[in-house]
């Protein structure tokens, strides 16, 4: 279903937790790392704004193979997106969401319709905050998010390679040039 499809940008700030890369696998039922100890919980509090840029650059489709949604209706009511599965368990660790939950909102912004859902991925963007409204056995609840960090500088435009007719030669950071002056008028 596209709209489900869509939908899946939700997920997109969460994944970025983790950064670029996932962490080594780790089977969801085994509490021990490969020497027999405890392992660690891993709860994420925020998100890098390189990790948010970089995942709301690589487009809706790159996270639709990490999370399974299907609509939850009631009655002929879409209520929001049932969390069917996400995977793999290593991308999603010690983010606080689980198969079941149902998310209604993001950032504030209803998710039913494709429009929706793509301007809520788009205002990662500039969002200061990943925030989830969601549904967990019956009760509303928020996952909140900061995003840190700077924002990825802009592209700057290229630069030619020769100077253009009048362009100075002054060295990078200097002040330019002040404007040539006006052409005198004559008096006819």
């Amino acid at each position: 279903m596209r709209r489900a499809a869509l939908a899946a940008w939700f997920a997109l700030g969460l994944t970025a937790c983790g950064g670029a890369a996932p962490p080594p696998a780790v089977e969801a039922d085994q509490p021990f790392d490969e020497e027999g100890q405890p392992r660690p919980e891993r709860v994420v509090r925020q998100l890098e704004r390189r990790d948010v840029d970089a995942a709301v650059a690589g487009g809706l489709g790159r996270f639709l193979g990490r999370v399974q949604l299907e609509p939850e209706l009631d009655g002929q009511r879409f209520v929001g997106f049932r969390i069917v599965e996400l995977r793999p368990f290593e991308w999603w660790e010690g983010v606080d969401l689980q198969p079941g939950d149902i998310v209604l909102r993001v950032n504030g912004q209803p998710i039913g319709r494709d429009t929706e859902a793509h301007a809520a991925f788009e205002s990662l963007r500039t969002a200061s905050e990943l925030r989830v409204t969601l549904l967990r056995d019956g009760r509303r609840r928020e996952l909140v998010l900061p995003i840190v960090g700077a924002p990825a500088p802009k592209s700057a435009p290229p630069v030619a390679s020769a100077a253009a007719p009048g362009a100075s030669s002054a060295p990078a950071g200097s002040s330019p040039p002040p404007p040539p002056p006006a052409p005198a008028s004559s008096a006819r």
